[in-house]
């Protein structure tokens, strides 16, 4: 699907990846899987290193 990325200043194809986030809920750390989408191009994030 396309979407105006903001890394990339246009238009661009993306995807919806899921990426492990941690929340601290009341002192405790929760995991959840969650639904990102990002830019096909850009690859570091998809990788894990942006």
């Amino acid at each position: 699907m396309r979407k105006y990325c903001e890394e990339c200043g246009k238009e661009v194809e993306t995807k919806i990846v899921i990426k492990k986030e941690t929340y601290d809920v009341c002192g405790e750390e929760v995991e959840v899987d969650a639904q990102v989408l990002v830019c096909v191009g850009w690859k570091s994030f998809l990788r894990g290193t942006g």
